[in-house]
């Protein structure tokens, strides 16, 4: 079937960027058919034309400029918003899906904001609503979110003095190292806006966080293979390896053991001998612990339960080989013997004791302004642990002036982590700052609110600070509320898809939210401003339709003085009726007396009486004891 509408494409570039003087471009004689996805029309065939640049030789499409003799070299020639169409693809074949218009993926980032949508959905949504083409759904999701990802990319971090001219890798297999490359850049700018945002509902010194979202996602094994770290706070914490772990194994292409050296098993587990702080492991199928000195260095570099690998590995460096040494370092952040007494006081521990082998993303942390913009955004690796949850504060305090409250809904434990003396030298931008609970957190902690605890620790309560009063410090919760769809969409991605498919997002929902304020949503007013027993009963069989109505409505204060009403009488005393119907879950009760179910359930706002059960499905039949129950008779 022929598509429904077709379209020329010229390149809007009339002279070369790159030659100075700039030489004028010459359309090509010939022109390919390719398939484009545009928002007003689906899938439509494409007659594309290419410029052409005699001084430098370089051939012109969209915004990119390939390297004469092919297209094995693709550089950047203007901003990817200038061109109309996105081309996505390196090499033009005839009959391939290789463009979608501009307008379409500002679409796609909109649904992903406001309309929970999935690349999945958007590819089931254009092939019902355009038929007529023959391309494969699943190569279309592909191309769909390389086309995404590549434009949302460069886009964000346009910079003309910086990219223009810059070679650009477009093939699909090289899209992670293109992602991973730009990374940096969208944490950067998420960072910038958060320092630069003003608005009346964060003109507050308050800073909210929490992680959330239970993701799947899983991560190779190897857990001391890289670091986090801040130059500017002379912050690092460890999280690893963040390769996805090839199929049967629990560690990725890169940290797999040589095959031709005979290793032991994996490491099961491990413990701590108390007050000599000794570490014994065991291998797996194995009872016994044996000494860390006899253990196989590969399998400890492996292996690293709640990071007390790193201990041993300060003490003892001696014991890994030259190209084994830990990248860590002695001034990461991470748990001491001294932190956990305190922390487990409120029973409020998040660490990964649950799951020692598998390793997987274990939520997203976000740190918000009290008007719901996002500041960072961190991927928790293994845990919300409280060094990435310090890192993320201390980078947001970084970025933002003049905030004295921290707010997190373990903020007891962050507090005693933060003002450990272990680490007084590294936690020095948390000094003088306050740790607040929110209030819907206020009843799982015991100790820090218990005075005679010897954890006791009064600042948590937001009551006990003036300054806060009427501050939203339930930002974070409305953040995950509109970011929990986001686990169906994100977790079947690679781990740095992921990353960087949360970093578009959060600038993209910074963005629309400073656009201006939206008129505040109210429920509609239906004048329920009386209690349901005052309200006019309705007519009954008996009433005479001729009587003239009132001219004016009762004021409500003398129908709430007044005698209560019948609340739902019956048109004809002798009858009583023997059914009950409840209009809001269309429930049908048996009556034990007049206003009274037989099952004993509260008497609903909205009902009617039946007279038979014949219109009611048996679904609908109450099956409580005293209704319609097993073995009643009806």
């Amino acid at each position: 079937m022929d598509p429904a509408s077709s379209a020329e494409v010229m390149v809007h570039l009339t002279h070369c960027p790159f030659c100075v003087p700039a030489a004028p471009l010459r359309a090509d004689t010939t022109s390919s058919q390719v398939w484009g996805l545009s928002y007003s029309s689906g899938f439509q065939k494409l007659s594309v034309r290419r410029k052409r640049c005699d001084s430098c030789r370089a051939l012109f499409l969209g915004c990119w400029a390939y390297s004469p003799g092919g297209h094995s070299r693709t550089r950047i020639a203007c901003h990817p918003r200038e061109s109309a169409w996105f081309f996505f693809r390196e090499r033009i074949h005839a009959g391939s899906f290789v463009a979608m218009h501009v307008d379409y993926l500002r679409f796609m980032t909109t649904a992903f904001i406001f309309l929970r949508a999935s690349f999945s959905g958007l590819v089931k949504t254009v092939h019902a609503m355009f038929p007529g083409h023959r391309l494969n759904p699943n190569d279309c999701q592909r191309c769909l979110e390389h086309g995404w990802f590549l434009h949302s990319a460069l886009s964000n971090t346009w910079s003309e003095a910086e990219l223009l001219g810059e070679d650009f890798d477009l093939r699909l297999d090289s899209l992670d190292a293109t992602l991973l490359g730009y990374e940096p850049r969208l944490r950067s700018l998420l960072h910038q806006t958060g320092s630069t945002h003003h608005c009346g509902a964060c003109a507050n010194p308050v800073l909210t966080g929490d992680g959330g979202m239970k993701l799947t996602t899983s991560l190779c094994n190897e857990r001391t293979s890289a670091s986090l770290r801040s130059e500017e706070l002379g912050l690092s914490i460890p999280i690893g390896c963040t390769c996805r772990p090839i199929r049967g194994s629990l560690f990725c292409r890169a940290h797999q053991a040589d095959a031709a050296e005979m290793l032991p098993p994996e490491i099961r587990d491990h413990r701590r001998v108390t007050g000599q702080g000794r570490l014994s492991f065991r291998y797996t199928g194995s009872d016994d612990f044996l000494p860390v000195q006899s253990m196989s260095a590969i399998r400890l570099r492996q292996y690293d339960s709640r990071l007390a690998l790193l201990d041993y590995a300060a003490a003892d460096p001696t014991r890994f080989a030259p190209g084994e040494c830990n990248p860590v370092g002695e001034d990461a952040l991470r748990m001491d013997d001294s932190d956990y007494e305190a922390v487990k006081a409120c029973n409020c521990l998040k660490d990964e004791r649950k799951r020692l082998a598998v390793r997987r993303y274990a939520g997203v942390f976000v740190v918000v302004l009290p008007c719901g913009h996002i500041v960072t955004v961190h991927h928790l690796v293994g845990a919300e642990s409280l060094p990435q949850v310090a890192y993320c504060f201390a980078q947001a305090l970084n970025i933002t002036a003049g905030k004295r409250f921290i707010c997190y809904d373990n903020a007891c434990a962050l507090a005693r982590f933060c003002r450990n003396p272990v680490r007084a030298a590294q936690m020095q931008i948390f000094r003088d700052r306050v740790f607040v609970l929110p209030e819907s957190h206020l009843r799982g902690h015991t100790a820090c609110l218990d005075p005679s605890h010897q954890f006791f620790l009064p600042e948590v309560r937001k009551s006990a600070h003036p300054e806060l009063a009427g501050v939203n410090t339930e930002a974070q919760e409305h953040v995950f509320a509109w970011a929990r769809w986001l686990v169906h969409v994100a977790n079947p991605m690679k781990p740095v898809r992921h990353r960087v498919f949360f970093l578009l997002l959060c600038l993209a929902r910074n963005e629309h939210r400073g656009l201006g304020a939206r008129p505040r949503a109210s429920r509609p007013n239906r004048n329920w401003n009386v209690w349901r027993g005052a309200f006019p009963r309705r007519p009954a069989d008996g009433d005479d339709p001729e009587q003239p109505a009132p001219e004016h409505a009762a004021v409500p204060a003398a129908a709430v003085a007044a005698a209560p009403l019948d609340a739902r009488p019956v048109a004809n005393d002798d009858v009583q009726p023997s059914l009950l119907l409840n209009l809001r879950d269309n429930k049908l009760h048996r009556l034990a007396a007049p206003l009274r179910i037989s099952c004993g359930a509260t008497l609903p706002k909205r009902w009617r009486y039946l007279s038979s059960r014949d219109e009611v499905a048996r679904s609908k039949l109450c099956l409580r004891n005293g209704c319609f129950s097993p073995g009643a008779d009806f």
